[in-house]
């Protein structure tokens, strides 16, 4: 049980939470003024520290603008994913992917592909910015958490 006091909200920095369950995927937002818990539909979703789905986020847009030829393949996506996320604001990039800024920058990240074979679904997580810290596969882990109990 979490109570939040309205006027306490600005305490908190914005973000987005990532959540999912066997009923559904779902987004908690928070930008400085209010929470909020946005569906998420099928398809490719960046989330960024800018609210889910902004068009005005530049570096969400770049990133998308990446994938208009992808396949879901996990193993050549999680490839080309990880290249995008590490990223530092070089070349046509409008601003760093992967932040190294003094108290504050990407901590993590992490790749879903989900499917509704479950043996093509992939979970892989960076414990640490992506562009020194290799993704580890913990898809097997992911699924025994989602796989029905006998």
């Amino acid at each position: 049980l979490a109570i939040f006091e309205p006027s306490k909200v600005s305490r908190y920095n914005p973000f987005n939470l990532f959540c999912l369950s066997g009923e559904g995927a779902f987004v908690v937002t928070h930008d400085d003024q209010r929470f909020q818990r946005l569906p998420i539909s099928e398809g490719i979703h960046i989330l960024t520290n800018r609210p889910p789905d902004d068009p005005r986020d530049s570096k969400r847009e770049w990133i998308r603008s990446r994938l208009h030829d992808l396949s879901f393949d996990p193993e050549a996506a999680s490839a080309r994913f990880s290249d995008l996320l590490a990223s530092h604001g070089q070349g046509d990039s409008p601003e760093p992917v992967c932040v190294h800024l003094p108290g504050y920058g990407t901590v993590s990240s992490f790749l879903l592909f989900l499917s509704e074979d479950r043996n093509r679904s992939r979970y892989l997580y960076a414990d640490g910015p992506p562009c020194r810290t290799r993704f580890e596969d913990l898809t097997p882990d992911f699924l025994r958490i989602f796989s029905p109990e006998p």
